[in-house]
């Protein structure tokens, strides 16, 4: 359960062989960290991204973040209008807090071209990742995703953030919890503290009685894993299980 230098995670799951469902995984601050900060992330990030890398929701958020792009700017009020929707950024009530690394290319920065206020300039599906000069923004961390970065992004409400940058500010809080505490997160992403005590009480909960049949498992979360645990707690109450053993989400 420990974050690298690029900001992947390692997280260990308690799998149930005779289900193939994940029981709990044991994680520590990063995860937890990172699960907390998806809350903090706006709606019109996670679409755009879930859009680029081919991951469209299967409810209707997507269609509606598509019809932002598509909608001629003579119906906007003004073409910040759609820069504010398909790039929002971090509320400023979170410059306090040191961003865990792997959610910093969930978020990205917008910079307007003086010269680029055209609708073709804004990303489409098959320009997401296109050279600099076809997008009117730019984007946090050089993102691959999204084209070619302002060299000085307000992410968090905080200067430049690149994404090998590891150390937070001493002036910021690290994160969210407290990382002497080891945490259990649930399949369906409930977090809780842990400790031997509450994870004999869920097994005996949700009825295991042969402890045979439990594996652990060592899985090593990057962007795009994170991004498929985020589009697939959007449509099921298994998200680890589906991720990480199954790989078929089930619905809700």
């Amino acid at each position: 359960m420990a974050t690298t230098t690029t900001g992947e995670i390692t997280l260990k799951l308690l799998i149930d062989s005779n289900t193939d469902k994940v029981v709990f995984a044991e994680a520590k601050k990063d995860f937890v960290d990172y699960l907390f900060g998806l809350l903090q992330v706006p709606v019109g990030s996670i679409m755009g991204n879930l859009l680029v890398n081919k991951m469209e929701s299967a409810g209707s958020m997507s269609r509606l973040y598509k019809s932002v792009i598509d909608l001629e700017s003579s119906y906007l009020l003004t073409n910040l209008s759609r820069d504010l929707l398909l790039c929002p950024e971090m509320s400023s009530s979170s410059t306090s807090i040191a961003i865990p690394p792997l959610l910093k290319s969930f978020v990205f920065s917008k910079k307007k071209s003086e010269n680029d206020t055209r609708r073709d300039s804004y990303a489409s599906p098959s320009t997401f990742g296109a050279a600099p000069s076809a997008t009117s923004y730019s984007l946090a961390n050089s993102s691959p995703f999204f084209g070619a970065c302002s060299s000085a992004p307000s992410l968090f409400g905080s200067s430049v953030l690149s994404s090998t940058s590891t150390v937070a500010s001493p002036s910021k809080q690290d994160g969210f919890v407290r990382g002497m505490t080891q945490y259990m997160v649930m399949d369906d992403l409930t977090v809780k503290p842990s400790s031997p005590i509450s994870s004999i009480t869920l097994l005996n909960t949700i009825g295991v009685k042969d402890f045979s049949c439990l594996v652990e498992k060592i899985v090593t979360i990057n962007f795009n894993k994170g991004l498929e645990l985020v589009k697939t707690s959007f449509v099921s109450k298994t998200v680890l299980s589906d991720v990480f053993v199954r790989n078929q989400p089930r619905r809700i």
